[in-house]
């Protein structure tokens, strides 16, 4: 696996993305994550594009987007890949949400393919 938010990272993570298919989404929902501790020289955030037709990581923050969650890199990493649920990070205290919380349930379902 690649280096957390290389462009070979980005590239692992659309390919996974593109073959979940359609989202379930009526409209382009965007979440930043926007990270703590980035490393230098890395983007200080990460972008989830989900459209109709399936769902896309960008690095950087879109500057408009439905949600804002902001976590550490360690914790941001986690949870895309997986190995982190953000009810668990939200219970712990390690992410905080700006925006519409609820708009992340189609999110989720997407991830964990419950849509």
């Amino acid at each position: 696996m690649a280096d957390f938010l290389s462009g070979a990272w980005f590239a692992e993570r659309n390919a996974a993305l593109a073959r979940r298919g359609p989202t379930g989404v009526a409209a382009t929902l965007r979440v930043a994550l926007v990270l703590t501790d980035a490393p230098s020289g890395a983007p200080g955030a990460l972008t989830l594009v989900l459209e109709p037709e399936g769902g896309r990581l960008e690095p950087g923050d879109p500057g408009v987007c439905d949600v804002v969650v902001t976590l550490s890199e360690n914790d941001a990493a986690s949870l895309v890949e997986g190995r982190l649920t953000s009810t668990a990070a939200l219970r712990a205290g390690r992410l905080t949400v700006r925006g519409n919380a609820a708009t992340l349930v189609p999110v989720t379902a997407w991830l964990t393919g419950e849509a």
